[in-house]
């Protein structure tokens, strides 16, 4: 009787304790780290490249088909698949909503225009 008692005594404490263990599967909790890298985008007229850094910072260079060329720099968040960037040269910031799969960055605007990013 006492051994069975430990078992349910036991037995219990492990169903308990698993109640406190949970497994993050939401994919819109994207990993900050899988962002870093350089990025290319490109279309006729135009090519453009990011470069998400470690330390959340970010430069932009871009290239349009008449020879106008750009660059910024600044910083950035990557949370829950929100991307914010906040210009330094421009003063602006960008919210994207960012997709990660694989070598593809995919980001869409607040009115639901997309780009396609390729990792370099």
């Amino acid at each position: 009787m006492k051994k069975l008692k430990l078992f349910l005594m036991l037995f219990i404490a492990a169903v308990a304790t698993c109640g406190f263990v949970s497994c993050d599967k939401d994919d819109d909790n994207a990993d900050s780290s899988s962002i870093v890298g350089t990025w290319e985008y490109r279309e006729p007229g135009l090519a453009d490249s990011y470069t998400f850094s470690a330390d959340g910072s970010y430069t932009n260079s871009w290239q349009e088909g008449d020879g106008k060329t750009g660059f910024d720099r600044g910083t950035y968040t990557y949370e829950k698949s929100i991307l914010t960037m906040r210009s330094f040269t421009y003063g602006w910031v960008d919210v994207y909503t960012a997709k990660i799969s694989g070598n593809k960055l995919t980001l869409a605007d607040e009115d639901g225009y997309t780009e396609v990013y390729t990792r370099k």
